[in-house]
């Protein structure tokens, strides 16, 4: 790795630490004016024009980040079969270490997710959320990944899809698959 590498490396490490203090702190700013405005707003339960255009905005930004695990895992994937990092890496863990920070555990699970996300979105009627609901199904076959989020999904407790539930379901899937 050259020493421009490194010094990128550290630049984009201090600019994370700088900005994860200015996002503390505006959370705990947040976190103040939500507590006083909370007291005021409980009263109304109809949003203003402005407010109605921010939650949807706000929600758009949810829906968009509900899947930034699936296209990162996705981006991970082309760079490492690629080796796209190999100008200034000499290997993908390198890359992914010292250019975002991310352990190659971390990068492997994502791509695995990102996998398991484009097997089980095809006719799902709901999508995973977060890399932790898929994490379970990668220990099963591709070809049993869709039917066990359709089961993990159909049979969630009080509609909470949490990745306990659909580890339990994929331990069902795979005593199945060990008895055939």
């Amino acid at each position: 790795m050259s020493s421009s590498n490194t010094v990128r490396g550290s630049d984009a490490h201090n600019f994370s630490v700088v900005r994860n203090a200015e996002l503390t702190a505006r959370v705990a700013q947040d976190c103040q004016l939500n507590k006083a405005d909370a007291k005021d707003l409980s009263a109304q339960s109809t949003l203003t024009d402005a407010e109605a255009l921010e939650l949807s905005s706000l929600e758009a930004t949810v829906e968009r980040s509900l899947k930034a695990f699936w296209e990162i895992g996705q981006a991970l994937r082309q760079i490492r079969d690629r080796r796209l990092y190999r100008q200034d890496f000499s290997t993908f863990e390198d890359y992914c270490t010292n250019r975002w920070e991310m352990s190659r555990r971390w990068a492997y699970q994502l791509i695995e997710a990102a996998t398991v996300y484009e097997n089980v979105r095809h006719g799902a009627q709901i999508l995973p959320a977060n890399e932790r609901q898929v994490r379970p199904l990668t220990a099963l076959p591709s070809q049993e990944q869709p039917r066990a989020w359709a089961q993990a999904v159909s049979t969630a407790p009080n509609g909470k899809l949490t990745a306990f539930h659909v580890a339990r379901v994929v331990e069902e899937h795979q005593k199945k698959i060990s008895e055939e």
